[in-house]
């Protein structure tokens, strides 16, 4: 069981690094079109939204996909252990919730940064 559970957090980390990186690397390429926004007025709390929808949307298609392939998989397992019912909603559940909650904290940080551009900086290419 231990071993199952290191599994897990690193899993669960792995998850967190790759959701983070993903959002940082489409924050990067977005610069010119953030920096563009802000100039012509919009808010911190447009760009934060903006930012944060598309990490988000990012781990919801995950979390289904995730989901999908837990409850196949445990069917497969469940028949070779002992008592092990194939698709526990409570396990199911609070993974998926786990895996919510690291992906709004992993896409806040970049959403927080996009929100600090300097639009004269990078509009005039610095």
């Amino acid at each position: 069981m231990t071993l199952m559970l290191i599994f897990g957090a690193t899993a669960l980390a792995l998850a967190a690094i790759g959701v983070y990186g993903v959002v940082a690397y489409g924050a990067a390429l977005r610069r010119g079109e953030v920096a563009t926004r802000i100039a012509l007025g919009a808010g911190p709390a447009d760009v934060f939204r903006l930012m944060a929808v598309q990490g988000q949307r990012l781990a919801l298609v995950g979390i289904i996909g995730g989901l999908a392939i837990a409850y196949a998989g445990g069917r497969l397992v469940a028949a070779n252990v002992y008592r092990m019912r194939a698709g526990d909603p409570f396990v199911l559940g609070t993974a998926a919730g786990l895996v919510a909650l690291i992906a709004v904290a992993a896409t806040t940080i970049p959403a927080l940064r996009a929100t600090r551009v300097d639009p004269t900086l990078v509009l005039r290419g610095n």
